[in-house]
């Protein structure tokens, strides 16, 4: 399911923009309120996992999470920063045997 939200994510930055009101809340792409979905979404699932379960944080996934962090729209923001929560609260919180990230990312295990 990461992989499929994954995907989701990268094409909600490739829309074409164009202003669209949804309730209260100015979008500037139409991809706005499913990338704020999805985000949502991708941090729940990544939050319901045990600590025995396999992390794996790929560079697809930092890339969408550095894009959001610098997005325009607040909301996806704000949703952005939450995810970089999640992200932090799992590599500290799990065993290194149960993460993998990129090598750019790798966390080394200096005991």
């Amino acid at each position: 399911i990461e992989i499929q939200l994954i995907n989701s994510i990268e094409d909600c930055f490739v829309l074409i923009p164009e202003d669209k009101r949804i309730g209260s809340e100015v979008y500037t792409t139409p991809g706005d309120l499913p990338l704020e979905s999805n985000l949502r979404t991708l941090r729940k699932v990544l939050e319901g996992r045990g600590q025995n379960d396999e992390y794996v944080i790929d560079e697809r996934m930092l890339s969408s999470l550095e894009k959001s962090l610098q997005h325009e729209n607040r909301v996806i923001r704000e949703e952005g920063y939450n995810f970089c929560n999640t992200l932090l609260g799992i590599v500290n919180a799990v065993s290194y045997t149960h993460l993998t990230l990129p090598t750019i990312y790798s966390v080394q295990n200096s005991v």
